[in-house]
């Protein structure tokens, strides 16, 4: 069994709402619904660089390890680090939640999970 080792929070993004005119109204991310996330481990990613617009953007991605039964963050929601990881602010959710219950390598999975890939959430 593996070991939980941190907590997490999922901020999940309400639905959409609209003003009487029709435009959408924003929600701060301080007033979202939170869910803890269970984190088995954290690791940084190598930085990736882009050429953007006449400057070079150096961009942090971080690889999340949970458990199965923990919580899947949505495209739209954003999370919150424990530690040294929140002093930057919140992540977004980079692609598609990795899950897996059964190894296709090895007859028996020893433990099941899933991968989160994360990017810092730029307002």
């Amino acid at each position: 069994m593996r070991r939980i080792t941190a907590i997490g929070k999922i901020h999940r993004k309400p639905a959409d709402r609209l003003d009487r005119y029709g435009n959408p109204v924003s929600v701060p991310v301080a007033q979202w619904k939170t869910e803890d996330l269970p984190v088995f481990s954290i690791q940084p990613s190598p930085p990736v660089e882009e050429f953007a617009g006449g400057r070079v953007a150096v961009e942090r991605h971080v690889r999340v390890s949970a458990p199965l039964s923990a919580p899947i963050p949505g495209v739209d929601d954003l999370v919150s680090l424990p530690g040294s990881w929140s002093e930057g602010g919140l992540f977004m959710v980079v692609g598609e939640v990795e899950r897996w219950e059964t190894n296709p390598i090895l007859p028996v999975t020893l433990h099941g999970g899933m991968v989160i890939r994360l990017v810092r959430y730029r307002r």
